[in-house]
């Protein structure tokens, strides 16, 4: 499937900020724009309200009753027939049409039915604007029938229009009799918030250009160290592990990504050396018993044994010698790989005894190594400790130390295993012997894996020397969340110790344990035979 096309990093990132820069601008803006329409509506309406106000209101009162000093407007004339009452409303009403017609305003008057009484415009000065037409008759019906003021837009073809509608009453009866229309021009509000739209979207054009522009410069130098890890990355992976990324001098997040780059680079570098190590010391060591089989099977076809049994069986058993050893390598190659892999999954966990793990361990000692002195040093104290674990992996890793005491012990030397207790809550296994010991700079290398401190150590008999005890034991250890120690002296012999944290509880004692009633030992879990 043909994946789309994105655009690269540092356009996205402008992309993202221009987004963000626009749709706030745009936020402010609309808001901006609103709250200045709103308010300009209101200050028109008002001026319209307020413009009109005043005269209705005195031609609703009417002429003033004469002062208490008779001073004053003249009383009004006394009421004539109804014809001549009807005559004075509509000359009323058509001079106060005129008086609220303005430069800006056009009024006029409506009766409740939508008839047309009295025109400001024709009547008198004529303003700058050209009144709406005539609203729907119902409009005008439902504001006398409210009997009170409504403001509402009309188009027009002159554009926007405020039209005020006031409801006029009847001195006498207080009934509405008309309805004043007051109509003004929305071309001012409209010529404001129209070069506002024009300002607010050239402000926004140029914010976003301004970003953009600012934001080049800004994304090529954010993104240098990146296009740097690039380069370096492509220079890696054609085999020039020695490459390392320029660490910035900004303490940020780019930063510490180069150095998480520079580590991770070092760490492939190491771990591919010891690939390489690992894979010629390997073919090394099997190299050493293919060749003695091959020169055996050789030797047979040549008949170098001259029909001699005897030499024949001390071929044969040399040979069987290196294919054991071959067997060796590799199940020990097999357990590290397991543990490299997955090292919980190599586990069998259960309750181990410590005592009789180490004393089953000392007797097979004792079988191995008939001309060695073996010793069990088992403190009192920790006779009943009982640890959580794997027991065949513990007792692997101590018969491992044990064959490297083997090794590095001339005979008659003794070799020391011990069982104690560290605190209340840890138990100690040590493997101690009288050899050769380590010197000090090899004592740091000695857990890995195909590393001998004494390269020239005899391999007689097909016997260990493969350089990968002690790395099989800090595995078991590590797997278990164990610790591990190594105390030597150059000439004076090697003490290895493993700490176990205890698990509280305790086994029984040996007069118990031999009780019919009781088990000997808690029962140690069963694991695969095939590894």
């Amino acid at each position: 499937m043909i994946r789309g096309w994105m655009p690269p990093l540092r356009w996205r990132f402008i992309l993202v900020a221009v987004g963000v820069l626009a749709v706030v601008l745009a936020v402010f803006s609309v808001v901006l724009y609103l709250n200045l329409r709103t308010s300009l509506v209101d200050a028109a309406e008002d001026g319209l309200r307020f413009s009109g106000q005043p005269v209705i209101a005195d031609w609703e009162v009417g002429p003033a009753p004469p002062g208490g000093d008779g001073t004053g407007p003249a009383p009004p004339e006394p009421r004539e027939d109804p014809p001549a009452d009807d005559e004075r409303t509509r000359r009323e009403l058509v001079d106060l049409a005129r008086r609220l017609t303005t430069l800006d305003t056009a009024a006029r008057i409506v009766s409740p039915d939508g008839t047309l009484l009295a025109d400001g415009v024709e009547s008198g000065e004529e303003p700058s604007i050209v009144a709406p037409r005539l609203l729907e008759a119902a409009t005008y019906g439902e504001v006398a029938a409210a009997g009170e003021e409504r403001m509402i837009q009309v188009e027009s073809d002159d554009g926007t229009m405020l039209v005020n509608l006031v409801p006029l009453h009847d001195r006498d009866s207080g009934e509405v009799i008309a309805v004043a229309e007051l109509a003004t021009s929305f071309e001012s509000v409209d010529l404001v918030l129209g070069r506002l739209r024009l300002t607010l979207l050239a402000g926004m054009a140029i914010a976003v250009v301004t970003v953009i522009l600012l934001m080049l410069p800004l994304m090529r130098g954010v993104l240098r160290p990146l296009r740097r890890m690039a380069t370096t990355s492509r220079a890696i992976a054609a085999g020039d592990l020695d490459r390392r990324v320029q660490v910035p001098p900004a303490n940020d997040e780019l930063t510490e990504l180069a150095q998480a780059f520079n580590h991770m680079v070092g760490r492939l570098d190491t771990m591919l050396a010891t690939q390489r190590r690992f894979l010629a010391d390997a073919s090394h060591e099997l190299r050493s018993p293919l060749t003695a089989l091959g020169g055996g099977v050789e030797m047979l076809l040549l008949g170098a044994d001259r029909e001699d049994p005897a030499a024949r069986a001390r071929l044969l058993r040399l040979m069987n010698g290196e294919i054991a050893r071959m067997g060796r390598l590799v199940d020990e190659l097999m357990d590290l790989i397991r543990f490299d892999t997955n090292p919980q999954a190599t586990l069998y966990a259960g309750p181990i005894q410590l005592r009789p793990l180490i004393e089953q361990v000392v007797e097979e000692v004792r079988l191995l190594a008939p001309d060695h002195r073996i010793v069990a040093a088992i403190d009192s104290d920790a006779a009943t400790l009982v640890v959580s674990g794997d027991a065949d992996r513990l007792r692997q890793a101590v018969l491992n130390l044990c064959t490297n005491a083997r090794a590095a012990t001339a005979p008659g030397g003794t070799i020391t295993i011990g069982l104690g207790r560290e605190g209340a809550n840890h138990a100690i296994v040590s493997v101690a012997d009288t050899g050769t010991g380590i010197s000090a700079e090899d004592l740091p290398r000695v857990w890995n894996r195909f590393y001998r401190a004494d390269v020239s150590r005899t391999r007689a008999g097909g016997q260990g020397g493969l350089g990968l005890g002690l790395a099989i034991v800090r595995a078991i250890v590590d797997a278990h969340g164990w610790a591990v120690s190594i105390d030597s002296e150059f000439g004076a012999g090697t003490t290895v110790t493993v700490t176990i944290p205890t698990t509280g509880a305790a086994f029984p004692t040996t007069a118990t344990r031999e009780s019919p009633s009781r088990p000997a030992l808690i029962p140690i879990p069963t694991r695969p035979t095939a590894r």
